[in-house]
């Protein structure tokens, strides 16, 4: 925010728009919020200056801060009454639940994963599962899910999640938040396996994780059972109680509300690409590993231009 000349372009389109743009913000060290403050004094553009400590953690908390608050300001604005007016919490204005979460599955080419075993678990969550690959992009485009469910392997690298050319790649618990645009009220992991502690300590989301894909730690009957104690009866200490191994982080804001009742769908997107693919092009694949990496990156490639 020191560059007066950024700050008389934006204060031009403000001017251009007839004053609609925004709302802005700015956030700035705390040491240098007068003096930013001090220069926006002159210019008719609207920015809030949101201070911060320093650098690193203080900035990071900041952000989040800054998110949670749009989530916020999203339900508020969606819920009836006059502008200006509290939101109150009646069963006139009461905002509706979800009926739908994103479903968020990872298995790259050069790791290919099978989750059939979860299909009976699956069917019994009645409501619209958005399905999507489990990549960085995918979490960055979850602004409009609430709640996240997520199947993949977990290892000391992290989660395994499918880069940009659908290969593998891994993803720390703690770095999940950061690819999130709003804090959902909660993520659950359907895993191999629990992790440590101190994975679990770094972790600041409302996070449950279950190894619901290891048959010793959790039986078919178990994993059938998941979408009633948590969405109905909104109850994530059913876990402790039927002595299921889990992992629960920030169970004080862990925000469980029962869904919207409707039909088991699960939404996969569709390619662009033709379901025909010229077999002339493919003649000097011969089916190893690389090759099929090497397809992806051509489909992707196809995929663009379509």
């Amino acid at each position: 925010m020191n560059d007066v000349e950024l700050l008389d372009e934006m204060n031009k389109q403000h001017q251009s728009f007839a004053k609609n743009t925004g709302p802005h913000y700015a956030l700035v060290r705390k040491v240098d919020a007068p003096a930013i403050r001090q220069k926006l004094a002159d210019k008719t553009l609207d920015i809030d200056v949101l201070a911060f400590a320093d650098f690193g953690e203080p900035l990071l908390n900041a952000v989040k801060a800054l998110a949670k608050c749009r989530m916020q300001q999203s339900i508020q604005r969606s819920s009836p009454g006059k502008p200006g007016s509290p939101v109150k919490t009646t069963k006139a204005t009461k905002a509706k639940p979800q009926d739908n979460m994103a479903l968020l599955m990872a298995s790259p080419l050069d790791k290919p994963q099978d989750y059939s075993s979860l299909n009976s678990a699956l069917k019994k969550f009645k409501c619209q599962l958005q399905q999507k690959p489990l990549t960085t992009a995918s979490l960055q485009a979850c602004d409009k899910y609430p709640y996240l469910l997520i199947v993949t392997r977990l290892t000391q690298q992290g989660l395994l999640i499918e880069d940009d050319e659908a290969c593998s790649s891994y993803l720390a618990l703690k770095d999940l938040e950061t690819y999130l645009p709003i804090m959902p009220k909660a993520v659950i992991i359907l895993s191999d396996r629990l992790p440590d502690p101190a994975q679990m300590s770094q972790v600041t989301l409302p996070l449950l994780i279950l190894p619901a894909l290891d048959e010793g730690l959790m039986s078919t009957k178990q994993k059938g059972n998941l979408f009633n104690p948590l969405f109905k009866k909104q109850q994530p200490t059913f876990f402790d109680k039927q002595s299921i191994k889990h992992a629960l982080s920030n169970e004080a804001t862990f925000n469980l509300a029962d869904l919207k009742p409707g039909e088991h769908k699960i939404n996969r997107k569709t390619s662009k690409l033709p379901q025909a693919i010229d077999k002339a092009s493919l003649s000097g694949f011969t089916g190893r590993e690389s090759d099929l990496v090497a397809i992806s990156r051509q489909l992707l490639k196809l995929e663009d231009r379509a």
